[in-house]
This record gives structure tokens, C-alpha cells and sequence, in this order.
């Protein structure tokens, strides 16, 4: 009794091959397979080479077992069947990106099959359009031709445009005549940022960046007419 050890879908052909020798020879239904040695064989498939086989469709061990025309009855000889693979693969699934960047790569196909093997080798992308998330769409092949559709929906975060900001006065400064302020100036800071976010700010009368978490500043001495320049600087996440 023999059955091809390569895998298969669906099920698997177990073929029998009997040798009475000088005997008696094989009845007509001279061959058994059971699922359970304790159970009583049913001699039901024949014996010629036409129809010695029987197909069957679960991962087990059968016992088969032929009979010659006067009722001897074989041993049981054991076969396990490993190999059929109805089950689906599982889908791979890409990571989300945990922060901000200017791309991303991420990996996306079969994660894993119980019986043959995922088919299909896993892809890997890299996102360098601006985006928060993409939709993917692909398919998950085992190597008997068991297949899942997959999708997912990865935040992908790719963030490549610079913030911008602004520094404006506060109206709460007073101005007297001739363009000059007669009290303490408020200058402002105001900053945007289209995708990722704000996540440092600051203001100061430094050129160097100066990221002191500072979003105002007040003037409060006073100042020749070449004025004191101030700086605004912002960084995205």
C-alpha cells in the first residue's frame, strides 16, 4: 500500500498492491482501509489493476488489508497520510510606521501555511509620496494552489514637507508716533505643519536654532532705531 508523498489538494490517492503467491488468489473485492485498527475491515475495493486505489481526504493513519478467496485475512499495514492541504495561507500583514518620516518601507505577502508552503515570496515597498496611510491589496498562494485574498490599511507617515511659522506683534503693544512703540512689544510665534505635526518651537534673538519650547517673547528695553531682530524656529515630528 503506497500513497505519493508530495502534497496535494483536496486528497490523496492510496494505491494497493497485494501478492498471494501460490495461494488461493484475491476475491473480486479483495482490498480494506480503515481509519481505526480495532474496527472490522470491509473488503470493497478490487483487485485488478483498474480499481486497487480509493481516494481519501483527511490527514490520518489508515490501515489496509487484503483477502484471498478462501477468507485469510492480511495483517493491517499502517500508512499515514500527512500531506493534503485544504487549508488556506495566512496573510502577511505590513507594520504600521510608529512615527514620523520622510519614507517608509514596509513588507507585506504570506506569513505562513500549515501544509505546503507559502507560494508567492513577500514584497517589500517603500513609500516616498506624502501620506498618512495606503490601502493594499494582494493575494496569498500556498504551493498547491490554496490562495487568500489579503488587504490592510498601513499608516505609512511619510511626512516630506517643512513646517513653516511666523512671528507677528501682539496688539496688546502700544505704538506712539512715528512707527515707535512706547511700551513693551509682544511678538508672537505662530507655526503650521500639514501632516506630521508641530513637535519643537522657539523664539529668540539668536541666528543659531533654538528650540527653547518658547512660543512669545516681550521687548522691554529700550532700542535704537535699528531695532532688535528676533527669530522663529520649528521643527515637525
Amino acid at each position: 500500500m503506497s500513497a505519493d508523498a508530495s502534497f496535494s489538494t483536496s486528497k490523496k490517492r492510496i494505491i494497493f498492491n497485494g501478492n498471494d503467491g501460490s495461494g488461493s488468489g484475491f476475491n473480486d473485492y479483495a482490498y480494506a482501509l480503515e481509519d481505526d485498527v480495532k474496527k472490522t475491515p470491509i473488503f470493497k475495493y478490487k483487485s485488478d489493476d483498474g480499481s486497487n486505489y480509493v481516494d481519501v481526504y483527511e490527514n490520518k493513519t489508515y490501515y489496509g488489508y487484503a483477502i484471498d478467496r478462501v477468507g485469510n485475512v492480511s495483517s493491517p499495514v499502517e500508512i499515514n497520510v500527512s500531506n493534503i492541504d485544504n487549508s488556506k495561507p495566512a496573510c502577511k500583514n505590513p507594520v504600521d510606521n510608529p512615527g514620523w518620516s520622510t519614507s517608509y518601507t514596509y513588507t507585506y505577502g504570506c506569513l505562513n501555511d500549515s501544509g505546503s508552503g507559502c507560494a508567492n515570496p513577500n514584497i517589500t515597498e517603500t513609500q516616498t509620496d506624502e501620506a498618512r496611510f495606503k490601502d493594499i491589496n494582494w493575494t496569498a498562494k500556498d504551493n498547491v494552489g490554496n490562495s487568500r485574498e489579503c488587504s490592510a490599511t498601513v499608516a505609512v507617515n511619510v511626512d516630506r514637507t517643512a513646517p513653516t511659522c511666523s512671528i507677528t506683534v501682539d496688539p496688546s503693544s502700544k505704538k506712539g508716533d512715528n512707527n515707535w512703540y512706547i511700551g513693551d512689544v509682544k511678538l508672537n510665534l505662530t507655526t503650521s505643519d500639514n501632516l506630521s505635526g508641530v513637535s519643537e518651537v522657539g523664539i529668540s534673538t539668536s541666528t543659531y536654532t533654538t528650540f527653547n519650547g518658547q512660543k512669545s517673547a516681550t521687548l522691554n528695553w529700550d532700542t535704537n532705531s535699528s531695532g532688535v531682530t528676533y527669530y522663529g524656529y520649528v521643527k515637525d515630528k
